[in-house]
């Protein structure tokens, strides 16, 4: 009401100023004409959010933040599926259209990513080919994946001491930058908490993704230390490009599974349950297993890059579908528990140059 009230007093002073002969000034029009825009467009987005019923493939929900002086309150939209979207305003018009990437598959079929962009068996406006092109790299040369053994599972809150301490062993033996890669703030701050004490001393340089870091800033800094430790979250997964030495190592500190009480991932996972699908087949291990293959591009740039790749998560050894993550890496992963047990075999493989 507040809304609409305002906005018919907007379009009230906006006629009279235009039917009025004084000199209002073209300033002032401008502005007001602005406001009144703005105010339309709220008043539209706000009454199809709040107050009329959400299209069918329309996710809605609300964020509620304390701030400085009070509490923030945000309305957000996404659409449940882009499939229709994609269909009728791109695949449809365009032919010729080229889709080009590393993650597409998920293990040897193209299915998943087909149905997220509506290319599934329902769609025969143009024929559709796939073709999978072989890599440039030698990932059984350039790189050694392994798995940890780790003594507690991601979520007993001892883990993150753990892994802080299995960070520490790492780079103390191995003198290369490394990556961590985590998926919630939370757990990053507590291994940050548990290396930062443990590092004060050390040459080795930790840098870390807070909520307000800037990413080009932590990734400058870390191209200048050669034993630079990096935590990052989200962002850092797919992106960044860091070739040769300048990034040898990665941790990926849990599986990249999407957050199910998120409002978007919480609706695609309930429209799966309700047309009988399975949510966690069918949506969540191929979307986590489409990023985790992202983190890991993060490591092999070029073909003259080496480096090693951890999956700390025991799930992956401990969870029937944990073998689905393993099977999308080219390279077959050794498991092990201390890292005194893997420096002989990375020695042995990669890093014959000028640094330990």
């Amino acid at each position: 009401e507040a809304l609409d009230t305002f906005t018919q007093t907007l379009t009230a002073v906006h006629k009279l100023l235009t039917q009025s002969d004084a000199a209002s000034g073209e300033t002032l029009m401008n502005e007001l004409e602005t406001d009144l825009s703005q105010a339309r467009a709220l008043e539209t987005a706000f009454r199809r959010m709040a107050l009329e019923p959400p299209a069918r493939n329309d996710v809605l929900w609300r964020e509620v933040r304390a701030v400085k002086g009070g509490i923030k309150v945000v309305f957000r939209c996404a659409p449940l599926t882009v499939a229709e979207f994609l269909q009728t305003r791109l695949f449809e018009r365009r032919p010729g259209t080229v889709l080009c990437s590393a993650t597409l598959q998920v293990g040897t079929s193209f299915d998943y990513f087909r149905s997220v962009v509506g290319l599934d068996t329902g769609f025969d406006a143009w024929p559709i080919e796939e073709q999978e092109i072989p890599s440039p790299f030698f990932y059984d040369e350039q790189c050694v994946v392994l798995s940890w053994e780790a003594p507690v599972d991601v979520s007993d809150p001892k883990y993150p001491q753990e892994l802080a301490e299995l960070i520490d062993s790492l780079t103390d033996q191995i003198q290369r930058r490394l990556l961590v890669l985590f998926t919630s703030y939370a757990q990053l701050r507590a291994v940050h908490e548990v290396l930062h004490s443990r590092l004060f001393h050390s040459e080795r340089r930790l840098l870390t993704q807070f909520s307000r870091t800037s990413r080009r800033a932590l990734l400058a800094a870390f191209k200048e230390s050669p034993r630079a430790i990096l935590l990052g979250t989200a962002s850092f997964w797919e992106g960044v490009d860091l070739p040769g030495d300048l990034l040898e190592m990665i941790i990926v500190a849990r599986l990249p599974f999407a957050n199910p009480t998120e409002p978007v991932v919480a609706a695609r996972m309930e429209y799966l349950q309700e047309q009988g699908g399975n949510p966690f087949m069918e949506y969540q291990i191929p979307d986590a297993i489409t990023r985790f293959r992202q983190g890991f591009g993060r490591l092999i740039r070029t073909t003259y890059d080496e480096g090693i790749f951890i999956v700390a998560d025991s799930r992956v050894t401990q969870r029937r579908y944990g073998q689905l993550f393993l099977d999308a890496l080219p390279v077959e992963a050794i498991p092990f528990r201390y890292v005194d047990r893997i420096v002989n075999l990375v020695a042995k493989r990669l890093f014959q140059g000028d640094r330990s």
